[in-house]
Order: C-alpha cells, then structure tokens, then sequence
C-alpha cells in the first residue's frame, strides 16, 4: 500500500511539472511529504501532547500536596492558638481560686481575731 501511495504521488508531481521548473525539487519534496506521513510525526505529535498531558496532572498533584501542607499547618498553628488560650483561661481561673482562697483565709483570720478579743 505504501508503495502505490509512493507510485502515485511521484506520478503526480512529474506529470504537473512544467520542464522550466526543474521539477526535481517537486520529486524530493513529494518523497519528503510521504516520509513524513509514514515515519510517526504523527505518533511523536501524540506523544508529545501526553507529556504534556502528564506534566498537568504531576503540576496539579504537587499543588494538591502543597495545600494540604498548609492546611495542616494552618490547623496545628489554629490548635496551637487554642492550646494557648485553654492554659490562658485555666491560669486565670487558678488564679481567681488562689485569690478566693487567699480571701477566704483572711475572713477566717478575722473573724477568729474577733471572737478572740
């Protein structure tokens, strides 16, 4: 089949050129055009466009992992943050029992100094 195709186009460009053309040049270009149709420019063109095709997906796989980095450095600054307001809150309210106690304490001084005199 490749050779019919061979046998015709060179048929053609000789037939259609004009002898002051030099109609060589027709011939080597029509066996350059044929080559290429059967030596897998196509298949490179198609290969090609998967590599490109692959690249997208790795691009869009990394920036898939990038974010999920970051939200979960978001949420562990986030946990963080909330570490530190729960200890913030439990001092304060440490804080307000050693004031009630340390009240307490002194009432009871006083009130036993009072029932002492």
């Amino acid at each position: 089949m490749r050779c019919v195709g061979i046998f015709l186009v060179c048929s053609m460009v000789i037939m259609m050129a004009q002898p002051g053309e030099g109609f060589i040049h027709h011939i080597v270009s029509g066996i350059k055009a044929i080559h290429s149709l059967f030596s897998g420019d196509g298949k490179r063109a198609k290969l090609q466009a998967y590599e490109r095709q692959l690249d997208q997906q790795k691009d869009q796989r990394d920036q898939q992992e990038d974010q999920q980095q970051l939200d979960e450095k978001e949420d562990q600054q986030d946990d963080q943050q909330d570490d530190q307001q729960d200890d913030q809150q439990d001092d304060q309210q440490e804080d307000q029992q050693d004031d009630q106690q340390e009240d307490q304490q002194q009432l009871d001084q006083q009130e036993n100094d009072q029932l002492l005199e």
